[in-house]
């Protein structure tokens, strides 16, 4: 897990700088500074001025009862998670599932209606509309008829306290291309993980 204040950070690595990318859509667009921290190991405390954590991966994700307290502790704090399959992995999507019902949090999805798609976060509202997009060659087909998102609302009980995407969001919005990776197009995908860090910020 990664995790920042005010900022996004990201299991997909450096390399790639998903989240300098992101930072400068949100400084020219929104004003808003984002700056990453290092990863936060599982089970240990996310700190209370982190603004928003990142849960991503490939394969089965597990985690333990500490880290699943650790994780529940700074969401009930007022934390803020964006969790996703790291280029839309089916095992890691089912997995992480298991794992945020077990920190008890549930799923439900996101309408065209909600703040993260309809970009109306904040007293201006100044978020992207992101109600139709785009994805990666592997999931076009697949989503054939199905323009929407497909987000999910993360809940600790009534309260919003995250937003999870069964498809990759992070490094899709770099733009490189990754063989058999499911996610959004990368203009989209930035539109997106915009409006999770503005939602994440209020």
């Amino acid at each position: 897990m990664q995790a920042s204040g005010n900022q996004l950070l990201s299991t997909v690595g450096r390399r790639y700088n998903p989240w300098q990318v992101l930072g400068e859509i949100t400084r020219e667009t929104f004003g808003q500074i984002i700056t990453e921290r290092e990863p936060i190991a599982a089970g240990d405390d996310i700190p209370v001025d982190v603004g928003l954590a990142h849960l991503a991966g490939r394969g089965l994700a597990t985690m333990n009862d500490k880290a699943t307290a650790a994780l529940k502790a700074y969401l009930s704090g007022g934390g803020f998670l964006l969790a996703e399959a790291a280029a839309g992995d089916r095992n890691f999507d089912k997995s992480v599932r298991q794992v945020l019902a077990a920190a008890g949090l549930t799923l439900k999805p996101l309408g065209a209606d909600s703040r993260v798609l309809s970009g109306r976060i904040g007293t201006s509202g100044q978020g992207f509309t992101v109600t139709a997009v785009g994805y990666t060659h592997a999931l076009t087909a697949e989503r054939i008829g199905k323009p929407q998102p497909l987000l999910f609302g993360i809940y600790l009980g009534d309260k919003v306290v995250g937003v999870y995407s069964p498809f990759d969001t992070t490094f899709a919005q770099t733009g490189c291309k990754a063989f058999d990776s499911l996610g959004y197009a990368a203009a989209d995908a930035r539109a997106l993980a915009a409006n999770i860090a503005l939602l994440a910020a209020e």
